[in-house]
């Protein structure tokens, strides 16, 4: 079974070509930059052949257009009937949480969620009308986000409001993130040997969360019925006293104002008035910038806060795992975040955090915890579950669902 494994980001899209079982991946794409005269298409096959070209892309179903064409023009695939499949990292559907095959139905309640993950769901709706143009024969396949943190106990995913707002409009904490954090879950099991490990995923990025995983399952996560909350990212405020809003639509701001200005004009991008982009803040700062240093302070201290709450939940601690753009590749987030822990027993090697290895522990012999960098591969995970759906209706027309 060939599948592609999307993961769209609201200016990215990044697909994996993988052949299951076996997880071995034939091809990877990733679109940077969407909607940007700087936007790129870089290209890696099995091989080893890559090669990176500026291409203007004006929006995601032109980067699903783009890529596809790549595929065929490197010979990945002859036409997309040498495809089984293809399988959407999907955000929010609400109650539906469950990898299910992509139908109209299924569209409509990621329709219906726009107003609560409105950079996610609209671009994956965008994208997977995008490849039913492009390849209508071709079944789909949507692998929520939130389907990994089902283990939640229900004091854990209930908010202390009426609970008929659970009941009626599901409104709860579902967490996200799931295909990086359970990748983590997955890896460190493989490296340590062990299946009844206490362990925080941390994934940096962007969109930033992190995750309690107790012998393999998780049992809290940051983000909570959106991907608004939890800490701080790269143009979203995270935690937030829902009384702000009020305030600040009495003071004359309208409601569209806010939700955008929370979604696209906070965060280190809102409190550094640079970038999102931790590289550019963390130079800023390295220069004297006092927004910048700020930003990475509140960005930092709330990774620390809930690290301490969650070790506090899972009644001891095994190892904490940095994924993620910024996990996997800022040296000097993970070196803040790790100093403020050395009063819990936390020791970092230095050498072994500057050499920027992935895969690798990082804390030393010393240390009551381990410390890990680890790529993640969200793509890998979302085709697990995808085949695993596949595969029950082999035979069976499942254009469409």
């Amino acid at each position: 079974m060939v599948l592609i494994s999307c993961n769209a980001g609201s200016t990215s899209l990044k697909l994996g070509v993988i052949e299951m079982p076996g997880g071995k991946t034939l091809a990877s794409e990733k679109i940077e930059r969407i909607g940007s005269l700087d936007s790129t298409l870089n290209f890696k096959d099995a091989a080893g052949i890559e090669w990176t070209r500026n291409i203007y892309i004006d929006n995601h179903v032109c980067a699903a257009r783009a890529a596809l064409g790549a595929l065929k023009e490197e010979g990945i695939i002859k036409s997309t009937s040498g495809l089984d499949g293809i399988a959407f990292k999907a955000v929010h559907g609400g109650a539906l949480t469950e990898p299910t095959l992509i139908d109209d139905e299924v569209l409509a309640v990621m329709e219906r969620f726009i107003t609560v993950a409105p950079l996610h769901n609209r671009v994956y709706l965008d994208v997977i009308r995008a490849f039913r143009q492009v390849a209508p024969k071709l079944p789909m396949v949507a692998v929520f986000e939130t389907a990994f943190h089902n283990t939640m106990p229900e004091y854990a995913y209930t908010y202390a409001v009426p609970l008929e707002w659970k009941e009626k409009y599901g409104v709860r904490k579902y967490g996200f993130h799931g295909a990086s954090h359970s990748y983590i879950n997955k890896r460190i099991q493989e490296l340590t040997g062990r299946t009844d490990l206490k362990v925080i995923s941390c994934h940096l990025g962007g969109s930033s969360s992190l995750c309690a995983l107790q012998s393999g399952v998780s049992i809290d996560a940051t983000q909570g019925f959106s991907p608004q909350s939890g800490i701080s990212m790269g143009t979203r405020n995270g935690d937030l006293d829902v009384y702000i809003i009020f305030y600040l639509v009495a003071n004359g701001f309208t409601l569209e104002e806010i939700n955008d200005a929370l979604y696209t004009k906070s965060g280190l991008k809102g409190l550094s008035g640079i970038s999102e982009d931790t590289r550019d803040i963390e130079l800023a700062a390295s220069r004297g910038d006092k927004r910048a240093e700020l930003a990475l302070q509140v960005y930092c201290y709330d990774i620390v806060k809930y690290i301490g709450a969650y070790w506090a939940l899972l009644g001891g601690l095994d190892a904490i795992v940095f994924t993620g753009g910024i996990g996997e590749n800022s040296i000097f987030i993970r070196a803040k975040v790790l100093r403020m822990l050395e009063h819990m027993g936390v020791v970092l090697d230095a050498d072994k955090n500057q050499n920027n290895i992935p895969n690798q522990r990082i804390s030393t012999e010393a240390s009551r915890v381990d410390v890990y960098v680890i790529r993640t591969n969200e793509e890998l995970m979302v085709a697990e579950k995808a085949a695993e759906v596949l595969s029950q209706f082999e035979g069976e027309d499942t254009q469409h669902a």
